[in-house]
């Protein structure tokens, strides 16, 4: 081999080992744009297919994570133990009451509880040291947890003797847009529907669940009857015996509901009067003892005061 052919293989070479050392310096780079274009792709699957359980029970407050599932299992031990009959009791008075805030048996069972325990030491720590050790400390802890276990069921007895008194104000009114719903043609149920939309007050909230226990299968009569258990008021079981008779026997019911209707306004003036004629005698004692005295205060006692003084 010349020179020249020399030059041209020594050339030649350099070039490839040129475009080696080139090729190698990408390579990091190529690999990198691959690894992240892998990372890419899996984080649109990650999104596409949401967060995992483990994420989403992270992702939940600590109160839901961790007290929720102890106060389900403290408010299921509770309910467990208790009798039959007392948490039918309880149902009916929170029916009564027109189950304020959504309550159930079980959360009032669970704030009698409460309400028990606070109270037992609220008294040991309150009263014991004015009592002292003469009296016994265990029997001032269950008083006073006796106190805390009956307060919510007071609660409930107070509001539903209140919702009582409003559906005691509104049935004669709405014994009398029945009759005349009746009276112009619709039957006992259209004209139920009809004042259910046009009264207001906790009777409303009665006549949606007597129409909603109707649409899951019951009929009118255990619907009505459900309905006169759940208000506790007599003219309104009285009526609805009636309104059960009337349909058994083919009596006319708008006749039926408007004497009913007179009836109970009759009672109430009744009572309304009886009322007023014991007024008088309830109003002797507190003027006897409070505004008797004070006016002979005012009357006599610048005599007597002016009589001293001469003296």
């Amino acid at each position: 081999m010349n020179i020249s052919q020399w030059i041209i293989v020594l050339g030649l070479s350099l070039v490839a080992l040129f475009i080696l050392v080139w090729l190698r310096s990408l390579t990091p780079n190529l690999g990198q744009k691959y690894i992240n274009r892998i990372g890419e792709i899996d984080e649109e699957e990650k999104k596409s297919k949401g967060p995992s359980l483990t994420e989403l029970e992270l992702s939940r407050p600590l109160f839901e994570r961790v007290f929720s599932p102890l106060k389900s299992k403290i408010i299921h031990f509770i309910t467990s133990r208790t009798p039959t009959a007392r948490k039918e009791k309880l149902q009916l008075q929170i029916s009564n009451a027109g189950r304020p805030m959504g309550a159930t048996v079980s959360e009032v069972l669970a704030v009698q509880t409460i309400f028990a325990l606070l109270f037992v030491w609220l008294g040991i720590a309150f009263f014991a040291p004015f009592v002292g050790l003469q009296f016994p400390v265990n029997l001032l802890g269950a008083l006073a947890g006796l106190v805390g276990w009956t307060l919510p069921e007071l609660g409930l007895l107070y509001l539903g003797k209140r919702r009582a008194n409003q559906i005691y104000r509104q049935i004669p009114t709405t014994l009398d847009l029945l009759a005349i719903c009746m009276d112009a043609g619709l039957n006992l149920d259209a004209a139920l529907h009809r004042i259910g939309d046009k009264i207001g007050g906790p009777l409303r909230q009665e006549m949606r669940q007597f129409f909603t226990e109707q649409q899951l299968g019951s009929s009118r009569n255990d619907a009505l009857l459900s309905m006169a258990k759940r208000i506790d008021i007599e003219d309104w079981t009285v009526f609805v015996r009636e309104i059960i008779r009337a349909t058994a026997l083919g009596v006319p019911i708008a006749q039926m509901i408007r004497i009913s209707a007179e009836d109970m306004r009759r009672l109430r003036r009744q009572a309304a009067e009886e009322k007023a004629a014991q007024a008088p005698l309830k109003m002797l004692f507190p003027m006897i003892f409070f505004i008797f005295p004070t006016l002979f205060i005012v009357l006599i006692g610048p005599v007597v005061l002016i009589l001293l003084n001469r003296h």
